[in-house]
């Protein structure tokens, strides 16, 4: 970090200026590049470690400036390059993940790592701006740089955890549009309206969207392993399609609130079924389907079904033709 000046305000201006350098730097990096000897274990000591320097220095760096006597240009020089260097280091380790042990797990890191720099920029710029005034306001920023650091800690540990966590994710984001869309359906009394078919049938295709999130995110929360490349990377596309699900669900919702806009609720009806296909095929093609791979095949075959003929009854009352017979409800 160069010098900032013969002014406190210029130290930590010249830190500022050199975060912005390591965050932008960060952003670009791909992880195209396996160091030597790396593993994950000393990764995650080293993360941790990391997050707990950082945090120290951030603390350290805002007691100094809390009350009289303020440090020197030069003592402040001192304080501002052991941040810097704190975050260097962060930044360092956290850039050390190499993207092919998954590309979900990198995003976490990459994300989380971020979110340390990014909640550290407003400590400083107290400190720039306002030296001892404003020791008070920078407690609760001081607060939140530590709690980003923690999050470091309680990461997923490798990419099927990664891909766990956001199935889950998905899932619960896939169930809270299906409460919404009843419940907002109820206080209408679709019951009484022209469009109650078109609306019946939609929902059961939400509820049918729903059953495919939870029976993939269950099926690779205990099938699911990441210790081959092959399956780092079959985890990531299964963690790919699934996340385009709940945004099919919204955008098909959107046209069920009365009164239905039936050109778009049979384009996004489609769309939708075309997500679940997609999703479905994908998980019976891949090594959560265990050996030999019947069980997953079943239902798979059974919500294929059951999402074909939800989508069909939905087009069928768009278009004004009768829809196809009735199916039993997903499982």
């Amino acid at each position: 970090m160069a010098a900032g000046g013969q002014s406190l305000p210029g130290v930590f201006q010249a830190l500022l200026d050199h975060l912005q350098f390591i965050y932008e730097k960060f952003k670009e990096n791909k992880g195209e590049t396996v160091p030597p000897g790396f593993t994950l274990e000393e990764f995650w000591t080293k993360l941790s470690d990391g997050g707990k320097l950082l945090s120290h220095e951030t603390t350290k760096t805002s007691m100094a400036f809390s009350k009289p006597p303020l440090p020197n240009v030069m003592e402040a020089q001192g304080i501002a390059t052991a941040l810097d260097a704190a975050c260097m280091n962060l930044a360092t380790v956290a850039a050390s993940l190499p993207a092919e042990r998954g590309a979900i797990l990198f995003s976490e890191v990459q994300n989380a790592t971020l979110a340390v720099f990014k909640a550290l920029v407003p400590v400083i710029l107290s400190i720039r701006d306002k030296i001892e005034k404003g020791a008070e306001e920078r407690l609760p920023m001081t607060g939140s740089v530590w709690e980003a650091c923690e999050q470091l800690g309680s990461l997923p540990k490798n990419n099927l955890q990664a891909v766990n966590k956001q199935l889950q994710k998905d899932e619960l984001l896939v169930m809270d549009a299906l409460l919404e869309v009843e419940e907002e359906l109820r206080r209408a009394g679709h019951g009484e309206c022209q469009d109650a078919g078109i609306l019946d049938a939609g929902i059961g295709l939400v509820k049918t969207a729903r059953a495919v999130a939870r029976r993939i995110a269950f099926t690779v929360r205990f099938n699911g392993d990441c210790n081959s490349p092959e399956h780092v990377t079959q985890l990531d596309q299964i963690a790919t399609q699934m996340a385009r699900i709940s945004p099919g669900v919204d955008d098909f919702v959107t046209t069920l609130y009365p009164p239905v806009d039936k050109q778009a609720a049979s384009q996004t009806a489609g769309a939708l079924f075309h997500c679940l296909q997609s999703n479905l095929l994908l998980i019976r093609s891949s090594h959560c389907a265990g050996e030999g791979g019947e069980l997953v095949a079943q239902w798979v075959n059974f919500l294929l079904g059951a999402s074909n003929h939800n989508a069909g009854k939905v087009l069928a009352f768009c278009a004004g033709s009768a829809p196809p017979p009735s199916n039993p409800p997903p499982t």
